[in-house]
């Protein structure tokens, strides 16, 4: 599962959200840095967000992305995965904090965005699954980002 979750080159083919992902030249100090293109629509509203993030991996267990507002649509964010092996199965939490530099309808706001995003989960986590499967049976390559 952290594989598939952490391949940023690939993430994009796992939620038809993502128009585009991968990673970027990592900053100055060596830390991984990502780009994303998420389009998303809620009732009328539709929106594509780009994003620029640091990377912090800790491999099998956390992925943690913070937004990089200065060349983002977003002024803040912070999305964390936490996985936990259960025997054959892993346990995948999700939060996310973000706050747009866009002006979001006051009627669509986080409950509707999180209504959205709740509906996309069980999609998402099939193809998180067929994506890990995949990844189980080849080797890992080294600079992609998602080195174990």
């Amino acid at each position: 599962m952290f594989r598939a979750l952490a391949d940023y080159d690939r993430i994009h083919e796992l939620s038809k959200r993502y128009v585009e992902s991968r990673f970027i030249e990592p900053a100055a100090d060596g830390t991984p840095r990502i780009y994303t293109k998420v389009r998303g629509c809620v009732w009328f509203f539709c929106r594509t967000v780009e994003r620029y993030a640091r990377l912090s991996l800790q491999p099998e267990t956390t992925i943690t992305a913070t937004v990089e507002p200065e060349d983002s649509d977003m002024g803040y964010g912070v999305e964390l995965w936490e996985l936990e092996a259960l025997g054959p199965q892993t346990r995948i939490l999700y939060r996310h904090e973000a706050e747009p530099k866009f002006w979001v309808p006051p009627l669509i706001g986080g409950w509707a965005i999180r209504r959205v995003l709740s509906k996309d989960a069980p999609g998402f986590a099939k193809a998180i699954e067929q994506s890990a499967e995949r990844l189980a049976h080849q080797p890992v390559l080294e600079g992609t980002g998602s080195d174990e």
